[in-house]
């Protein structure tokens, strides 16, 4: 079973600029720094979050 053609992507993936990393950057430091108040938090939060973003694994 196979999507219908016009609900298929015809578009190729880019991958984010460095600019729009940067920008995404800026726009959540307002938030994560009253949190994140530590070197051992941000450290967690950016271990968790690498974590997170990882694809999932196939059941091998």
């Amino acid at each position: 079973m196979q999507p219908k053609d016009e609900k298929r992507l015809t578009e190729s993936f880019t991958l984010p600029s460095k600019e729009e990393i940067a920008q995404m950057v800026r726009k959540l430091k307002p938030r994560l720094e009253p949190v994140l108040t530590a070197p051992e938090s941000v450290t967690l939060f950016m271990t968790e979050l690498a974590a997170a973003l990882q694809p999932a694994r196939s059941a091998e």
